[in-house]
């Protein structure tokens, strides 16, 4: 049994390396005024999402902060393809988008 499972999880993990690295950057729905803060936070901490460690600034919100995490996140777990944030104006659209394009958040 052990042995089936040792080779279902190498089978799993070949193939989601191999899914990942197709992959050129994940898109994911956002409000348009969430997306000018996280510009504007992202460009205040040097530009990189993936060194941030101090979250405090006027241009930091929950959402902001969510949207860096979700990569760091992504980063850890290994999936280095960065995330491609598309402005929503109001938050049904975005819901409506996510749902129809497969789009994160």
């Amino acid at each position: 049994m052990r042995k089936y499972l040792f080779i279902i999880l190498v089978v799993v993990m070949s193939c989601s390396q191999v899914f990942a690295a197709e992959l050129t950057s994940l898109p994911a729905a956002v409000m348009k005024s969430n997306l000018s803060l996280y510009e504007a936070f992202i460009s205040e901490k040097g530009g990189d999402p993936l060194r941030i460690t101090n979250f405090v600034s006027p241009n930091s919100n929950r959402v902001v902060v969510d949207m860096v995490l979700i990569q760091q996140a992504l980063a850890l777990g290994g999936l280095n393809n960065p995330l491609e944030f598309y402005a929503m104006p109001i938050p049904a659209r975005a819901e409506a988008e996510s749902r129809l394009a497969g789009l994160l958040f």
